[in-house]
């Protein structure tokens, strides 16, 4: 179980980056002494052990270096709020009399100038990697230059304990804004905590108790719910709004001090999956009402009931409309939203459980459906070239970045296409034209494709000898992170 948790949070999202010729990476400013809320003793090499990196150019890039770091790797990327440099987190651990001697490290990355700074940010002693891992989380930027996180503290002569932390990214400054919080968990452990859209609240729920602290960023002060929200592996049972400031746990809706906000369960129903469209205004949830063997597809840990109705809310938990299968071996589910245009995309399929578990959807087909008024239209599945608009319906989760398939819909002519292949949208290219990529297992590689907005022409742009984590794409720059190559797609 554990293992399976870690991967999870190996899912994270990747941005922007540039490559230079063996170069030695000088490394950061240092941090301030009062930022030190333990001393390293000097016998524990790791704490001494700075990264060593060196930039090495490829032929459309470069890629960063880490020298004599066998154990180290990639947990987090992020791209900074101006979109002008990467922060990747680089975390080591070593055993040491009977200890695990745990450390993260900072590396801000610019991409056009090539340079790189290097971090310590935070270094202790653990008992329990597991939990450590499960806490010690970047969660996001408080401003243009500063991050929050958790940081691990402690030495074997001394018990293991956490700081609510910020740094500033480009001086290495450090402040600690809770001290000795969050208390330890074990032997449970933490789901994914969350900064708020408004920056000045973040989340951490611990798992099998469900236990619920916010810690208010302004008042310098925290909380801990009355109330307790567990999950159940495998699955997380807290989903919370796009903007941090709800959530929905087993068929109700709560404010972040874990009062009810609204109770929309529908009585004879079996409540299924939740999700929340990216805009934060509507949360969709699905359910059934027969649960027979026809109605089960195969799945990797446990099989899928899937939907026969969904209902979508607004914000407050409000039901605004409810969509039913008419039954028939006939099955639905959100397939997206096009949050600009006020739609959501609803797919119908049927269930054939002799094919592999990914192809067991059939007969499927697609309708937007109107959110304003309510409207349901069907979809004509035409070839790429045949539309006449191309808008990219999206999806949204908060634990793993939403990797859709290219799927672009036409609205005015009622026509779609979407992406048979190992496929994943990107974003937009400079030029406002759409990107993706997709993964041919066979061959180890990863094509580039670009849709121009001013022909409608698919374009392939770029082979990499790699299905590694080339998740995100920023300026022109794709990063693999897992290796740390930034490539770059301009001639």
């Amino acid at each position: 179980m554990k293992l399976k948790y870690l991967l999870s949070m190996l899912l994270v999202a990747v941005v922007g980056g540039t490559e230079t010729s063996s170069q030695v990476i000088g490394l950061g400013p240092s941090v301030k002494a009062e930022a030190q809320a333990v001393s390293l003793p000097a016998k524990v090499p790791l704490a001494e052990s700075s990264l060593k990196l060196c930039v090495s150019d490829t032929p459309k890039g470069f890629r960063i270096v880490l020298n004599d770091a066998d154990n180290g790797y990639v947990m987090q990327t992020l791209s900074t709020p101006s979109q002008d440099a990467v922060v990747h987190v680089v975390r080591r651990t070593e055993q040491f009399n009977g200890e695990t001697h745990y450390r993260k490290d900072l590396l801000v990355v610019r991409p056009e100038s090539k340079s790189v700074q290097n971090y310590m940010l935070m270094y202790g002693s653990t008992a329990d990697s597991y939990i450590t891992d499960s806490v010690t989380e970047l969660f996001g930027f408080l401003d243009a230059e500063h991050i929050i996180y958790v940081a691990v503290h402690g030495t074997p002569e001394t018990e293991t304990f956490y700081n609510v932390e910020q740094m500033n990214i480009y001086t290495g400054e450090k402040k600690v804004l809770f001290d000795k919080q969050p208390e330890q968990a074990s032997p449970d452990f933490f789901m994914p905590g969350w900064l708020n859209y408004s920056k000045d609240k973040l989340i951490l729920p611990t798992f099998s108790e469900g236990k619920l602290s916010v810690y208010d960023l302004d008042q310098g002060s925290f909380h801990v719910s009355d109330d307790r929200f567990p999950s159940t592996w495998p699955r997380y049972s807290i989903l919370r709004s796009p903007d941090g400031e709800r959530f929905w746990h087993k068929d109700k809706l709560y404010f972040l001090d874990g009062s009810l906000l609204s109770d929309p369960s529908l009585p004879g129903s079996i409540g299924l999956n939740v999700s929340w469209s990216p805009d934060n205004r509507y949360l969709v949830r699905h359910y059934a009402f027969e649960d027979g063997a026809e109605h089960w597809m195969t799945g990797g840990e446990s099989d899928i009931l899937a939907p026969q109705g969904l209902m979508i809310m607004d914000e407050s938990g409000k039901i605004q409309h409810q969509i039913e299968t008419p039954g028939g071996g006939i099955h639905l589910e959100l397939a997206g939203w096009m949050p600009d245009l006020e739609i959501a995309l609803i797919r119908y399929f049927e269930i054939d459980k002799k094919l592999q578990t990914e192809d067991q959807k059939t007969s499927v087909s697609y309708k937007t459906l109107n959110l304003l008024s309510g409207t349901l239209s069907e979809l004509k599945n035409v070839n790429l070239e045949e539309l006449t608009n191309q808008d990219q319906v999206y999806t949204w989760s908060p634990y793993t970045e939403a990797y859709d398939p290219p799927f672009f819909v036409d609205l005015e002519n009622g026509t779609y296409w979407r992406s048979g292949e190992n496929a994943y949208y990107l974003g937009y290219t400079v030029d406002k034209g759409h990107i993706w990529k997709t993964i041919d297992y066979n061959q180890s590689t990863t094509n580039f494709y670009s849709l121009s907005p001013k022909d409608g022409k698919k374009k392939e742009i770029f082979q990499a000898h790699t299905i590694n984590s080339i998740n995100l794409y920023l300026n022109d720059w794709i990063i693999e992170d897992t290796s740390l190559t930034y490539t770059s797609l301009n001639d």
